[in-house]
């Protein structure tokens, strides 16, 4: 009787717990509507998000654990992407970032074996700790570094460029209209391709680099 009890107990602490993390991952979708409604008319990316955003709400609804990490996972790597673009205040995605990995931390500690053994997707630990999580108070932008608006800078001229061609070759040519070296462009199409930005097609000179599809 009393195992029955202490069972009953941890799946009614559990379903509360679930119901609490569907609350605030329901806060968060109207969070990206709000923010994502001043993005530039046309802009691809306000409709990826929204989409990303519905769906990690309808997936943790039918406790589609599996789904919802990796759907977390792409988002905040999208809302990287927005950062980047500069679509809105900086604070804005560094915010929704940080709220969207709480989530997902929550629901690894529910105890769901799916939740706990996905690959974790980590926040800059730089970025700042905001009480206030509502992103439409936030009007304070981050300070970056020189280094730092250099490499967000140049990050944006590529994904503006594969917007407009649809892909590129990473050789002098593209290096000179950025305005880098070459081997400068092949490290900062590394790192977006780390970050699920961009995607590879072939080998050394042959190489072809797009932006990622959802």
């Amino acid at each position: 009787m009393r195992i029955y009890v202490a069972v009953n107990q941890m799946i009614q602490e559990r379903d509360e717990r679930l119901i609490v993390v569907e609350g605030r991952i329901f806060r968060l979708c109207l969070a990206i509507y709000r923010v994502s409604e001043k993005f530039p008319e046309g802009e691809i990316l306000k409709k990826r998000i929204r989409g990303l955003a519905g769906d990690i709400f309808s997936q943790i609804y039918c406790q589609k654990m599996s789904q919802t990490i990796d759907s977390l996972g792409a988002l905040q790597k999208y809302l990287k992407l927005c950062q980047a673009l500069n679509l809105s205040s900086p604070m804005n995605f560094i915010i929704l970032r940080r709220e969207y990995q709480s989530a997902r931390e929550s629901l690894a500690e529910i105890g769901d074996r799916q939740v706990a053994q996905a690959p974790n997707v980590k926040v800059d630990e730089s970025e700042p700790e905001k009480k206030d999580m509502n992103p439409l108070l936030v009007r304070k932008k981050k300070a970056f570094s020189r280094k730092q608006l250099e490499i967000i800078d140049r990050k944006k001229q590529i994904v503006e460029m594969l917007k407009k061609d649809g892909k590129i070759i990473a050789n002098d040519d593209v290096a000179r209209e950025i305005g880098v070296a070459r081997k400068t462009l092949n490290n900062a199409l590394r790192e977006l391709i780390d970050e699920g930005i961009v995607n590879k097609e072939g080998s050394f000179k042959d190489s072809e680099y797009y932006l990622a599809k959802k």
